[in-house]
């Protein structure tokens, strides 16, 4: 009786106070578990917005958190799975299966076994389950966007999801993505999706004449040959950025889209036939010089183009900048801001992220360094000025570099 007036809860109570979850630890385990016992009659898993899914989920929310005991929450995750296993799996809420797969492949490696349970009791209908919303993200989209290496996506790909589903991930992307178009923001995300395809025993070309097929609109001006050839290029960048990491122009930090310009430059000349490594500097003396001419006068256009709508934001930033000083690292721009702090800027949102700006000439070198990283907004606004925004705040050079 003791253990039930200690945690006097219902489960509802208990998943909405985010602490007890989250602060959670061995010596508490015993007293929640008597009390998830104790009202086992209570817990609901038959409806959409059951409150047994909001145990599960605020479990999953805080198996990746450091307070408390983290292993703790984690062990008390794969029992409750293993004590409500029937209820869950009559119920067939796929939607709820496919949010719950997503979380625990994000995890470390002690969710490996949650994982494989959450699987096993919904079957293989939810993989293409949108996670989210109608039409939205898969668990396959939503890790092709956090690639961190190739293993969570090889255990996706294991299973035979649509490799080419389009979904509209509303504060990610204006536009419908796959999978493919997602990992094509990044050079990191590219490279685990090439490996998780090898693992997968797949292979790239007939992946790539699929893609063209299914997606030919998401891919503008791409064509089987081009996109063949993203892999035979060696592009060196040994840096992945954390998967909550702040814009290197706005410096707000967000779990949104990351977008890496100076590979997005790279691949928009391999998509126009021309050499990715070309560098204006080793342009040959003999190159026409009225040529020559029009690529300088292009470069230093962009280089002096401000956006006359943005001015008062560059001079605001500008301050911004100036005080900070040498402290507008990485480490530090995140520890000052919210994780939330990001989102979609509406005004943007009519431009397509696939294309590129016009008024940057593919022959000059990207203003941009291999390691920076920018939000969709600033890329949104890269796109149709052809300019940095806030190019003002900071000096000094790449943190990454």
């Amino acid at each position: 009786m003791n253990a039930l007036t200690h945690n006097a809860k219902s489960p509802v109570e208990l998943a909405a106070e985010g602490n007890a979850l989250y602060q959670s630890t061995y010596a508490m385990l015993s007293d929640i578990s008597d009390t998830f016992r104790l009202l086992i009659e209570s817990m609901d898993f038959t409806d959409q917005d059951g409150n047994g899914w909001d145990v599960l989920s605020g479990l999953c929310d805080a198996s990746g958190t450091t307070d408390g005991e983290p292993a703790a929450r984690i062990d008390l995750l794969v029992w409750m799975l293993k004590l409500f296993s029937s209820e869950i799996k009559t119920c067939g809420l796929q939607r709820h299966y496919a949010t719950l797969w997503n979380w625990t492949l994000a995890g470390e490696i002690e969710l490996v076994e949650a994982s494989q349970l959450v699987l096993r009791l919904g079957g293989p209908e939810f993989i293409d389950e949108p996670i989210y919303h109608d039409g939205g993200y898969t668990t396959l989209h939503n890790h092709a966007i956090y690639a961190k290496g190739q293993e969570p996506l090889s255990v996706v790909l294991a299973q035979r999801p649509d490799v080419h589903r389009l979904g509209l991930g509303c504060d990610d992307s204006p536009e419908e993505e796959s999978p493919f178009s997602l990992v094509l923001y990044s050079s990191w995300a590219f490279g685990s999706w090439l490996d998780a395809l090898v693992i997968a025993g797949k292979g790239f070309e007939e992946f790539v004449i699929q893609e063209i097929q299914r997606n030919h609109a998401t891919h503008s001006g791409w064509d089987k040959e081009t996109l063949l050839n993203l892999s035979t290029y060696d592009y060196v960048s040994d840096y992945v950025p954390r998967e909550v990491s702040p814009c290197d122009d706005c410096t707000k930090v967000g779990r949104s889209i990351i977008v890496q310009p100076h590979w997005r430059h790279f691949l928009e000349r391999i998509k126009h036939g021309i050499d990715p490594y070309y560098s204006p500097a080793e342009v040959n003396s003999e190159v026409d010089e009225e040529e020559s001419a029009e690529r300088t006068s292009m470069v230093e256009a962009v280089d002096n183009t401000d956006d006359p709508t943005d001015l008062d934001d560059i001079a605001s930033e500008s301050e911004l900048g100036s005080e900070s000083g040498s402290e507008s690292g990485s480490e530090s721009r995140s520890e000052s801001r919210s994780i939330w702090e990001w989102e979609p800027e509406w005004d943007l949102w009519d431009i397509n992220p696939h294309d590129y700006p016009t008024t940057v000439s593919l022959l000059s070198d990207c203003i941009y360094c291999p390691h920076e990283i920018v939000c969709m907004n600033c890329w949104l606004f890269y796109i149709e000025t052809g300019t940095r925004r806030y190019a003002n705040r900071r000096r000094d050079p790449c943190w990454g570099c």
